[in-house]
């Protein structure tokens, strides 16, 4: 288990800056999930931590050495890349022993050393095989017990599990969760799954256009994010953003009505923003916000209406499956209080009248 403190990287391709000025410190055996769009640098950053990439200015170290500068093997990480990239030549006992092997250990330590790697991810029985003879959540595994027979000082997984089915991806995101909690690693962890990222992590960091815009658990970004970009990043919908403006009142005109509030709004408050989940149908003329159902999404359990507010801005609405609704009809939503967030113009969550920003 080890820790690893970035401090003011930088990076730049030519003339394109891809960082500047991130830092960040990992503690020893957390679980850090790196998220965020396309091309905002996750995989860059995990890349410059293995020293797979060069840094173009700041500092990394690990258990307090600079490894800035230092050769990817001199920092004794372990990287589980997209691609399996196994020896299709070679059993599975074969492709996890090769880096033990190029490490001159005796026999007798390499063959418990993938004994043990074998156990803990359950392809005790596949060691003979080679890897066109496995299914893709298999030689992900393999992929993964080649990292942990080197007993690094922690792990890095870049975007791991993409290549995999659904119900593979499910299975094998169980198995990594139970091999950090078996091992007590630090792990890093790049996705653009969020569904991954909340249910793996001990913190999660969004990233965008290269700059942090959050760190923290999953609950915390969840529940209280520090910007409309992660409020919208996160969740399934992501969070509804309508826009509001302050009465005479103190209250709020939003999605085309007047709303009140037990205690005043904050100062600044130019949208308000709610989970698709704290949104409750209701008969028209009773709840807060009015509107008409464009559309619904059958999920099973799970129902999302699309509703066109008389403001014309559009919200989702996460509720039970067991009650369909009339596409076209009016609707009436109705929320409390608590389920809101607020937002200034600039997109910062206001709290108490203050701007939150990561």
């Amino acid at each position: 288990m080890s820790t690893i403190e970035l401090s003011s990287l930088a990076k730049t391709y030519g003339g394109t800056e891809i960082f500047r000025d991130l830092s960040l410190a990992i503690e020893s055996g957390e679980f850090i999930v790196f998220v965020g769009p396309s091309g905002c640098g996750k995989s860059t950053l995990l890349r410059m931590i293995a020293g797979l990439e060069e840094t173009s200015g700041g500092t990394i170290r690990i258990d307090g050495t600079d490894v800035t500068r230092a050769e990817p093997q001199a920092r004794g990480l372990s990287m589980v890349f997209q691609s399996y990239a196994l020896y299709p030549h070679m059993t599975v006992r074969e492709n996890i022993a090769f880096a033990l092997h190029n490490e001159k250990l005796s026999k007798d330590e390499i063959a418990a050393r993938v004994a043990e790697a074998a156990r803990a991810l359950r392809i005790e029985d596949y060691l003979d095989r080679r890897p066109k003879a496995l299914s893709g959540g298999q030689r992900q595994r393999v992929a993964i017990g080649r990292a942990i027979v080197r007993k690094p000082r922690a792990f890095l997984f870049d975007e791991p599990l993409s290549n995999l089915d659904a119900a593979l991806r499910t299975d094998t995101r169980i198995e990594i969760a139970a091999l950090h909690k078996q091992l007590g690693a630090t792990m890093l962890y790049v996705t653009h799954d969020q569904v991954e990222a909340m249910t793996l992590a001990d913190r999660i960091v969004v990233l965008n256009k290269g700059k942090i815009m959050q760190v923290g658990t999953p609950e915390e970004l969840y529940s209280n994010p520090a910007n409309a970009f992660v409020a919208q990043f996160l969740g399934n919908p992501g969070m509804n953003l309508v826009a509001a403006r302050a009465t005479e009142t103190g209250d709020l005109q939003a999605g085309g009505a007047a709303l009140r509030f037990s205690v005043p709004p904050p100062i600044g408050t130019a949208r308000i923003g709610l989970r698709g989940e704290a949104l409750r149908p209701c008969d028209p003329g009773t709840g807060r916000l009015a509107g008409t159902l464009a559309f619904q999404e059958y999920l099973g359990a799970d129902l999302c209406l699309h509703v066109d507010l008389a403001s014309g801005e559009r919200v989702v609405v996460r509720t039970t499956g067991m009650r369909r609704h009339q596409e076209g009809a009016a609707i009436s939503l109705d929320f409390s209080d608590a389920d809101c967030t607020f937002f200034d113009a600039d997109g910062n969550a206001l709290i108490a009248g203050n701007a939150v920003t990561a």
